[in-house]
C-alpha cells in the first residue's frame, strides 16, 4: 500500500497495518505549476490560503491573526468556498479586517492565481499532505503553516517557510509579519521551496519512483 505521507503510514502502523507492506510515495505535480512566472503588482505582500472553507483549515485562526497584526503591510486572499463562508465573512467584518482580507470564491485556475501572490498560509487543524503547499512550492512560494499531520514533511522551518502550532493565532501573526517584513529573505525561501519541488514532485520523478515500486514487487514474485 502506498501512502502519500509518513504521517499517514505511521497512523496505519499504529492501527495494526503491517509496515513491511507499506511505502511512502508523494505524488507528482503537473508541469503548469513549475512554469509559473510571477506577475505581482503593488507594494503589499500578499498571502494566499487555497482551501475549502469548512472549519478544518483554520480560517478563523487566520482572521484572528490578521486582526492582531495591526497595520502590517500585507493582504490575505482566501481562495475557495464552502459551508462556513458566510460565517467567516461575518467574522471578518466583526474583527475589522475586511480591508485586508479578500474572498475570491472557488478558483478553477490555480496556476494563474499563484502568479500574483508572495506566499501561502495554511493554518490547518489536521492534514495528511496538502497538495496546495506542494503547488505553491513549485511556483516558488514560501509558506506559513501549522505543524500538523504531514505538513512538517513539506515545510522546513526557516528554509522554505515557518511552522507554527495549531490554534495559535498569535504565533501565526508573528510568522506572517516576519515573512512579509523581509521580502528579500522571503523570495530566497521561495527559491529553496522551488528547488525542493523540482527534486521531489516533478511528474517524471514521481513516475520513475512509481515504476520502481512495480518493478520491485514483480521481481519479488
Amino acid at each position: 500500500v502506498l501512502f502519500v505521507s509518513d504521517y499517514e503510514r505511521r497512523n496505519f502502523r499504529l492501527w495494526g497495518f503491517p509496515d513491511h507492506r507499506a511505502q511512502t510515495l508523494q505524488t507528482g505535480l503537473p508541469d503548469a505549476f513549475f512554469d509559473i512566472v510571477p506577475e505581482r503588482t503593488g507594494d503589499r505582500f500578499t498571502f494566499l490560503i487555497p482551501a475549502r472553507i469548512d472549519g478544518r483549515k483554520g480560517h478563523d485562526d487566520l482572521l484572528r491573526a490578521v486582526s492582531l497584526c495591526g497595520d502590517s503591510p500585507f493582504d490575505v486572499w482566501i481562495a475557495g468556498d464552502g459551508p462556513a463562508r458566510r460565517a467567516l465573512e461575518r467574522m471578518a467584518d466583526r474583527l475589522g479586517v475586511t480591508g485586508r482580507v479578500k474572498f475570491l470564491g472557488f478558483q478553477r485556475d490555480m496556476p494563474a492565481l499563484l502568479r500574483h501572490v508572495n506566499a501561502l498560509v495554511l493554518p490547518s487543524l489536521r492534514e495528511s499532505l496538502p497538495l496546495s503547499l506542494r503547488e505553491g512550492f513549485a511556483a516558488g512560494l514560501p509558506a506559513v503553516a501549522t505543524a500538523v499531520g504531514g505538513i512538517p514533511e513539506l515545510v522546513e522551518h526557516g528554509r522554505t517557510g515557518f511552522l507554527v502550532p495549531r490554534r495559535d493565532p498569535r504565533s501565526l501573526a508573528r510568522a506572517m509579519r516576519r515573512l512579509a517584513a523581509r521580502p528579500g529573505p522571503a523570495d530566497r525561501m521561495g527559491e529553496t521551496a522551488r528547488r525542493t519541488a523540482e527534486r521531489r514532485w516533478r511528474l517524471e520523478v514521481y513516475l520513475d519512483r512509481l515504476e520502481g515500486v512495480y518493478k520491485e514487487l514483480l521481481e519479488g514474485r
